[in-house]
Order: C-alpha cells, then sequence, then structure tokens
C-alpha cells in the first residue's frame, strides 16, 4: 500500500473521489483524506452524485462526510440520508444534522420521527442528537426513547444527557404516557437531576408524581 499513496497524491480530484466508492477501505479513507485536505470545490457536484447514487454504503458515508468537510452539506442531503436503507448511514446523518436542528424545520421533523427506527444504534445516536434541539418536541420524542429503551444503561445515560435541564418537563411528559411505569434507575436519576436544581416547585412535583403511582 506504500507504493499506492505517491499514486493517490497525485490523483486528480474526479479520480480520488471515484476512489471513494472503491471496495478497498484505505483507497476510500486516504481519496477523502486528499479531497479535504485540498478543499477543491470542483468535487461538490461529484461527491453529491456519489452521495445520492453509490450502490456502495461505505462510499456513501465517506461522500457525505467529504461533503461537511468541504462546508457543501446541506439539510436537505441529510434528510435524504435519514431514509437510507443502512442503518449505518442513518446513524450518521444523525449526527451530521445537528448543525441544521435550529435552521431547517423539515430536517427536524425527520429527526424526531426516527424514534420509530428499527436499528438500536440509530436510536442511541438519536438520543444523544436531540440534545442539540431546543424545540420542545424534542422531549416527547426522549419519552419516546425512554419508554422503549430506559432499562438498557447506555441508553438511559443518553437520555438523560439529552433532556438536560428539562429534567421537571421530561418527568411530567413521562408520567402522563405512562402513569404506571416502574424503572427504579431511570426514576432515581431523574430525581437526582430535578433535584440538583434545587426548585423547590419541581422536586414538589416530582415528589407528588411518584405518590401518585
Amino acid at each position: 500500500q506504500r507504493d499506492l499513496k505517491p499514486k493517490l497524491g497525485a490523483a486528480t480530484t474526479p479520480e480520488l473521489v471515484q476512489l471513494l466508492d472503491s471496495t478497498n477501505g484505505w483507497h476510500r479513507q486516504t481519496a477523502q483524506r486528499l479531497l479535504l485536505e485540498r478543499q477543491d470545490a470542483t468535487a461538490v457536484p461529484l461527491l453529491m452524485k456519489l452521495a445520492q447514487e453509490s450502490s456502495v454504503p461505505q462510499a456513501r458515508l465517506h461522500a457525505l462526510w467529504a461533503l461537511e468537510g468541504l462546508l457543501s452539506l446541506d439539510a436537505a442531503q441529510v434528510a435524504k440520508a435519514l431514509k437510507d436503507p443502512d442503518f449505518h448511514i442513518r446513524e450518521h446523518a444523525l449526527r451530521l444534522s445537528e448543525p441544521f436542528l435550529e435552521t431547517s424545520e423539515a430536517l427536524k421533523n425527520a429527526v424526531f420521527v426516527m424514534t420509530r427506527d428499527p436499528e438500536p444504534r440509530v436510536q442511541f445516536q438519536l438520543a444523544m442528537t436531540l440534545g442539540n434541539s431546543k424545540d420542545r418536541r424534542a422531549l416527547a420524542a426522549l419519552v419516546d426513547l425512554a419508554l422503549q429503551r430506559a432499562a438498557d444503561p447506555w441508553f438511559r445515560t443518553a437520555i438523560l444527557s439529552s433532556v438536560a435541564e428539562s429534567a421537571s418537563e421530561f418527568f411530567d411528559r413521562l408520567r402522563a404516557k405512562r402513569p404506571s411505569l416502574e424503572d427504579p434507575e431511570l426514576l432515581t436519576q431523574l430525581g437526582s437531576l430535578i433535584g440538583g436544581k434545587h426548585d423547590a416547585s419541581e422536586v414538589g412535583g416530582f415528589l407528588k408524581g411518584l405518590g401518585s403511582q
């Protein structure tokens, strides 16, 4: 592979983009690195085409990240990637969506419905991505995830890290959706988040909610 490096370094921008479609992982990674180093805008339309049309999932993924590195990724491209048949791309698309969540309503809506994605890794990334949105509907999505996945400690940590300062509202929404919820670990950690704010009304509401179970 050392013998191939000079050849890749001398490759044209279209040739580098074509190498992203290679089945050779070293070729793909090196080509992506070189594209980012060159910052050649002529690569953008080629990368957009590759991201949409390649039959190789890894190529579509490299193309998306290369577009992001060239500051040429837009919300519409990310929204399409959220529907990709390969769950790895849907997972990465959630990460790529984060800078657009406060500026693209369409993309934000597409992210919120990812609670229905059947792949746990996608849902796990979603739990973390939702923490980047100030939209109150993000809390509703986190509640949906909690009802599906909170028994898993890693999921629980990701969900609660995104709940952050809205723990009291999250608890109210959670109890409203499932009044009979009994999850000692989740409730204990929620109680710690709410108590840590030292807001007497929120603490009182939490204790009242526990008592109504």
